[in-house]
């Protein structure tokens, strides 16, 4: 009775609807599992963190020159998400629900202050928006003569170096002849007019970028299914001029000639692949690198969020990958980071789209686990041994290439300063996680004082050793200590030879056999008798 007589102004109804959308969002995410990041492969010296995990569906991305990150989505409830990350720490504090019962708003694309929302039959502008995010406008319609078809129906869109709004249209089927109007991408006018077809033959693109350098579009394209497993490639394409058709659905991949279509399309002229993709990988959101945080390597060079397989026996994909070029040459293909995907085909996330932030990390968006990652780059570091340590607080070192291949694993750690009133003094906490031991996942942490002045590290050193049933062992002593050798072999002695080459024994150095045995006791729920040394002697 009480809510049938409740007035409200429908700004206050607004309003409370998108505190309730929040609540929801909210209680949506309590008790949801850590998501395994320590997973994700990378080169070395990258890092990956969580930005956000609380945007279920997350798909496309834009970010604003004011920093508002929007986010598209295809999940049912038909959201659009604003997450502000405004203290700076990559971790994204707010997210908006600014919109909500769309028609899969998949793509999103900011400009001169409005955001534009791609549903699947139109597209949207939601004018001043971020001066609104809690009482979001009433869009503006800018273009609604797109097919309403929902097979490939879903659009990422992106404005171009020449001001337009690009639109692809995916083919309405697995394999058809469609109409013109189908696989194709398009361009309007930011206010809706002057739509004009700019190529054909595309299956269906979810992720487009242009050349930094020649500003030639570049994009994404998946491939038909029930060919096989391996037929055909998914690919990326570039069109360096308006008209070209890529092949669809006469022709897949350099030369596949289609079964049911392959004898049509006569007189058509079909522009091969860039780069042949893994076939079923669902290759969607793509980006140039620009930023000056990654190594020079990897400058301009090509980012595809492979959304992974659905209809392959054996998985594939469900990573990001990299393809580098050569000019309009791409030379080379290959991955970047994974582990969305166990070796027992498990998933926990598939990549969606990337965007790269002003500081020249990367986010990635992921439909599956509701998040989006920040991959970040430091340059590796070792601290010299007979030098004194050189940090400052908050500062991250890392183990080199070297050192990763010396021990199998992945692995990383941080030294944490803490500037004491005493006179030379260091208080450093150190961390490592590892992944893929054969006897199970162990955590580290180490902690080391230095209270001298001396050109070697003479420290007090304590390791704590969990093991996977939650057993924990603490082994101390004091010494001249390489932090490396600790690791190798203290922790991982199991990575080397059974004849180690560094013959190290209980006299104050602990050797490959007895990390082994440590490993093994810990692991029936024990904890070695001696647990004490004399140090460690790098």
């Amino acid at each position: 009775m009480f809510f049938s007589t409740l007035k409200l102004k429908p700004s206050r109804i607004q309003a409370l609807a998108g505190i309730i959308s929040l609540l929801l969002l909210q209680a949506a995410t309590i008790g949801a599992k850590t998501l395994p990041l320590e997973k994700i492969k990378l080169p070395p010296g990258f890092r990956i963190s969580l930005f956000a995990d609380n945007v279920p569906g997350a798909r496309s991305m834009a970010l604003s020159p004011g920093g508002t990150l929007f986010v598209g989505s295809r999940d049912n409830a038909g959201r659009v998400y604003a997450l502000l990350d405004r203290d700076g720490d990559y971790r994204a504090e707010e997210v908006h629900v600014i919109a909500s019962g769309l028609n899969e708003p998949n793509g999103v694309a900011f400009r001169e202050g409005a955001l534009y929302v791609a549903e699947i039959n139109r597209v949207l502008r939601y004018d001043g928006i971020e001066a609104h995010l809690a009482d979001p406008p009433k869009p503006v319609t800018v273009f609604d003569k797109l097919p309403s078809d929902r097979h490939h129906g879903w659009k990422f869109i992106r404005f171009g170096p020449d001001g337009k709004l690009y639109i692809p249209i995916g083919a309405p089927c697995n394999i058809c002849e469609p109409a013109p109007v189908y696989a194709s991408i398009n361009r309007i006018d930011a206010d809706g007019t002057g739509f004009e077809k700019i190529a054909g033959g595309i299956r269906n693109t979810v992720g487009f970028d242009w050349h930094p350098s020649t500003h030639e579009l570049w994009f994404t394209d998946n491939g038909r299914d029930y060919l096989g497993e391996d037929l055909p490639p998914e690919e990326l394409n570039y069109a360096p001029k308006t008209g070209l058709h890529f092949g669809y659905p006469y022709r897949h991949g350099k030369d596949i000639i289609d079964p049911e279509f392959g004898s049509k399309g006569q007189g058509l002229v079909f522009i091969p692949p860039a780069r042949e993709l893994n076939p079923h990988a669902a290759a969607l959101g793509m980006r140039f690198y620009l930023g000056g945080q990654f190594p020079s390597e990897y400058k301009q060079q090509i980012f595809i969020a492979e959304h992974g397989s659905w209809n392959r026996s054996k998985k594939i994909g469900y990573r990001v990958s990299l393809v580098r070029l050569e000019g309009s040459r791409a030379v080379s293909y290959e991955s970047f980071a994974q582990g969305w995907l166990g070796p027992d085909e498990s998933v926990w996330g598939r990549p969606v789209d990337l965007q790269e932030l002003p500081d020249g990390s990367l986010l990635v968006s992921d439909d599956y686990a509701g998040a989006i990652y920040r991959i970040s780059y430091q340059s590796p570091v070792k601290p010299a041994q007979g030098e004194p340590l050189k940090v400052s607080p908050g500062e991250k070192l890392e183990l080199g290439v070297a050192d990763s291949a010396l021990i199998g694993g992945q692995f990383s750690y941080s030294w944490k300063v803490d500037d004491s009133a005493v006179p030379g003094a260091i208080s450093a906490v150190f961390s490592l996680t590892v992944d893929n031991l054969p006897l199970g996942g162990h955590r580290v942490e180490l902690t080391v004082e230095d209270k001298t002045a001396a050109k070697t590290y003479k420290f007090n050193w304590q390791v704590t050793v969990t093991g996977p049933s939650g057993l924990s062992c603490d082994f101390s002593g004091n010494g001249v200590v390489d932090v490396v050798d600790v690791i190798a072999l203290l922790i991982l002695g199991h990575s080397f030879p059974a004849e180690p080459r560094l013959d190290y024994n209980r006299d104050g150095r602990i050797g490959a056999e007895d990390a082994l045995s440590l490993i093994r006791d810990m692991r029936d729920g024990n904890c070695p008798a001696d647990t004490d040394t004399a140090g460690v002697r790098g």
